[in-house]
């Protein structure tokens, strides 16, 4: 995207909008606390590098902080800043533990352009 909600990124770069929903499946009563960090993008070319997201500043993102309690499920959008001609991505979620223990991370690569 050119801008969101007003927000324009410096001269090349883009924002990269990814619309996700986020839904609690384990088994168990717990709540999960979720924080934008949990996701990351990279893109061709820059190894194991990876960004973060921008924090909330518009409606329609997800907040920086939630929880998530069993069968509960959250949708909003999460912007990142990327060099204009940046193409080929991958979108990273990580599970992190209160006892910073990493647990599953998930992979999605997408292109752009």
């Amino acid at each position: 995207a050119e801008e969101y909600e007003g927000y324009q990124p410096a001269e090349g770069n883009q924002l990269l909008v990814a619309d996700i929903t986020v839904k609690n499946t384990f088994e168990d009563d717990a709540k999960i606390p979720m924080f934008y960090t949990d996701f990351t993008l990279t893109w061709d070319g820059m190894g194991d590098t990876t960004v973060y997201p921008e924090s909330e500043f518009a409606e329609g993102q997800l907040p920086d902080e939630y929880e998530l309690f069993k069968g509960e499920s959250r949708t909003g959008d999460l912007i990142f800043v990327a060099p204009a001609d940046a193409k080929g991505f991958s979108l990273r979620y990580i599970e992190v533990w209160d006892d910073d223990f990493e647990g599953n991370s998930y992979f999605i690569p997408f292109s752009v352009g």
